[in-house]
């Protein structure tokens, strides 16, 4: 492994580079309509698939899928809200890990905190932040909902942001401790186990917090 040693280094240091931060003021804070959307989650995204050029962040036929089931709220009259952007990043990240209904369980207290049963609905689309009607509006419209959907994305993506940092010096860590190994092996073989050796152990914590994560998520259920 000694040859792909500085080539998997160089790899993490590519992936922390492309990875950035996001936050809800990323997006434009206007109505979008789909193909916006997809061009918008493509630019932010697009970078940290596994093949930038050819994979599609997240197509129509999936936004359209996840509204259908709940997982997204509705949009209205075909236009899209900045939460709805934040609500499809967030799906984006755990879409290869979690089924819809997973998702849909642990996202729905979120929604119910976050948006009022119109917007859940789809009969209304969230107004810019200076538009936004204050509870107790005399125009009869519902109180504003207790959460902000923008404040809560940005807090806990700033968490996240620093978990996967925090990942990456692990996997360094990793990758020098599969260096170490197979020393008695054939040097002919030693390279290969050597690479397979870090990727079962990679993919050991992938296996062991989806595990996790699936056991919580079903205690909300």
């Amino acid at each position: 492994m000694a040859q792909n040693l500085d080539s998997i280094m160089d790899e993490i240091a590519k992936i922390s580079k492309e990875l950035g931060p996001i936050s809800s003021a990323d997006v434009p804070n206007i109505d979008l309509y789909m193909d916006q959307v997809t061009t918008i989650l493509d630019e932010m995204l697009g970078p940290i698939t596994r093949k930038p050029d050819e994979d599609k962040i997240i197509t129509k036929t999936m936004i359209n899928n996840y509204a259908k089931n709940g997982v997204l709220i509705p949009p209205v009259k075909k236009r899209y809200s900045v939460e709805h952007v934040l609500m499809l990043i967030a799906i984006f990240y755990c879409k290869s890990f979690l089924s819809i209904s997973d998702m849909d369980t642990l996202f729905e207290p979120l929604k119910s905190a976050c948006f009022t049963g119109e917007e859940r609905a789809g009969k209304v689309i969230r107004k810019s932040s200076k538009q936004e009607k204050q509870p107790g509006s005399e125009d009869g419209s519902e109180a504003c909902p207790a959460l902000d959907f923008k404040m809560v994305f940005d807090d806990i993506a700033a968490r996240v942001d620093e978990q996967m940092r925090s990942s990456l010096e692990d996997m360094k860590k990793l990758t020098v401790s599969s260096a170490g190994t197979f020393s008695d092996s054939d040097e002919e073989y030693r390279g290969m186990l050597q690479h397979i050796d870090y990727c079962c152990r990679l993919g050991s914590e992938i296996y062991v917090r989806q595990l996790l994560i699936e056991r919580e998520i079903d205690k909300m259920k």
